[in-house]
């Protein structure tokens, strides 16, 4: 199975889509800024349908809770999740964590 982490960007900070395979391995990376709304979404649809349609994991702060729904409405399968500092400190040290164990692959990529 695949999965579709998206963490919203548009001018300041990156746009991030990344798909990863429950083996827990990074299978391709997006990452972008400066983009409109419109042409994100393009670009996360066109990865969508490059894995299988697999279900998309979507920042749901600001911005992301508008492109969610318009993905829905588009017939995405996406779950909108609520951020805070707290839990991405927590993802990226759980990350970090599986990195060690060798439970998960990251690619050697500066980005």
């Amino acid at each position: 199975a695949v999965v579709i982490g998206v963490d919203w960007g548009r001018t300041n900070d990156y746009t991030v889509f990344a798909v990863v395979s429950s083996a827990g391995e990074l299978l391709e990376l997006d990452r972008f800024r400066g983009i409109e709304y419109a042409l994100q979404r393009a670009r996360l649809e066109a990865l969508y349908e490059r894995h299988g349609r697999p279900v998309i994991i979507a920042e749901a702060n600001s911005m992301g809770g508008p492109v969610i729904e318009q993905l829905a409405r588009d017939g995405l399968k996406v779950k909108p999740v609520l951020t805070t500092n707290a839990s991405k400190t927590e993802a990226i040290e759980a990350l970090a964590g599986a990195g060690e164990l060798g439970e998960t692959r990251l690619p050697n990529d500066p980005a």
